[in-house]
């Protein structure tokens, strides 16, 4: 069946055809399936965060250029109604129509995870799986590659730092030969999400110690390995036994796959059959 699908990416809005769809959820299944042979659990967190949350992860610290609050409409003030409906008419609410913005939308899905965790101990190295719509304010959209709203697969490590840091190596290793079966010319770069020891100037940590990898194709990043260390299990006070939790995580950005493999005429059918080599 052929379907008329709109597209704004003025404003960052995708929709995906049949197809893409598809080719979305083979690359979800492909990396959901990876994480639960290795005993994942998958935990499907809120699509929105309290503000108070988000803030504890210094997301407003950090990333306040990318971030969407959500509220509600003010409907008790006199003459609010009025204002709705006309406001409403000219396609956008003023701020004084708006009640205070108490949740947040995350920018990634681990998030959601450790806020799940949360003052929580856990008996052991524990790995977790998830996927999230996630949300980003860009300074310009693009069809799949860069939309405001998209699809985030992650799998998340919480232990030691050993068990952190052997995740993100074995999966860095996937990766790059997924990409390399799927004859991509892939990239490895530092990324600069800020995460980091509070005690360490931002700039110097993280060119000393980056913790985080990003996977380019085609000049975009489809993945990212990320190393947390203990700023998550301090935040959020998540323990290991009696240690304060070490965090590390992978992620894939689920449109921009769809992105480079349709540029290249590879279909949905085309990664399940990858799925016992990944």
């Amino acid at each position: 069946m052929s379907v008329s699908i709109p597209v704004d990416h003025r404003v960052g809005l995708q929709w995906l055809n049949v197809d893409q769809t598809r080719l979305l959820r083979a690359v979800d299944g492909l990396v959901q399936d990876a994480g639960a042979r290795l005993g994942s659990d998958e935990i499907i967190p809120p699509a929105l965060l309290p503000v108070s949350t988000l803030d504890a992860f210094d997301c407003y610290e950090n990333f306040p250029h990318l971030a969407f609050v959500a509220t509600t409409l003010d409907t008790k003030s006199p003459g609010s109604l009025t204002a709705i409906d006309d406001q409403a008419a000219s396609g956008e609410f003023a701020p004084t129509t708006l009640e205070a913005g108490l949740l947040g939308l995350p920018t990634a899905a681990c998030w959601g995870i450790y806020a799940a965790l949360a003052n929580q101990q856990l008996p052991g190295n524990t790995l977790f799986s998830t996927v999230n719509r996630c949300f980003r304010a860009e300074d310009h959209y693009e069809p799949l590659r860069r939309v405001l709203g998209f699809h985030m697969r992650e799998i998340v490590a919480v232990g030691s730092f050993d068990f952190c840091s052997a995740h993100t190596a074995s999966f860095s290793a996937r990766i790059v030969e997924l990409c390399n079966a799927l004859r991509f010319d892939v990239q490895v770069e530092p990324g600069l999400d800020p995460f980091f020891d509070k005690e360490a100037p931002r700039a110097v940590f993280s060119k000393i110690s980056p913790v985080k990898y990003e996977f380019v194709v085609d000049g975009i990043s489809i993945a990212s390995i990320n190393n947390h260390r203990t700023f998550f299990g301090v935040n959020s006070d998540i323990r290991v036994g009696a240690d304060i939790a070490n965090t590390s995580c992978v992620a894939f950005g689920l449109e921009r796959w769809v992105s480079v493999l349709q540029s290249r005429g590879i279909v949905a059918s085309d990664i399940k059959q990858l799925s016992s080599s990944f």
